[in-house]
């Protein structure tokens, strides 16, 4: 009997970052995707559709980790200096992309 060593097809390639991702979390139980990378961006995918939801440069360093934090809120962090700073950050409206930070 033959096997398929060929390795596994992607399902959905999501294209959204110009510079390497850094951290990566699932949130809201698994409906969207958090994506971190070297130059500070977050993309906030909607798994549903393979789209981002909101895109925004959260610091000017890489992104080192991010979750969640309640239903609206997304923690993100950053390296520097031995220490890890963080800001959070709420979505404006949906759908709008928009975001403000507290």
């Amino acid at each position: 009997m033959a096997t398929d060593d060929r390795p596994p097809q992607p399902k959905s390639i999501l294209r959204g970052h110009k510079a390497s991702i850094h951290a990566a979390a699932f949130v809201r139980a698994n409906e969207r995707l958090l994506t971190g990378d070297a130059d500070g961006f977050v993309v906030a995918w909607d798994l549903t559709i393979m789209r981002p939801r909101a895109v925004w440069r959260a610091h000017t360093n890489a992104i080192l980790g991010l979750d969640s934090w309640g239903h609206d809120r997304i923690i993100t962090y950053v390296g520097c200096s031995g220490y890890l700073p963080f800001i959070i950050a709420t979505k404006a409206k949906a759908g709008t992309g928009g975001t403000t930070s507290s």
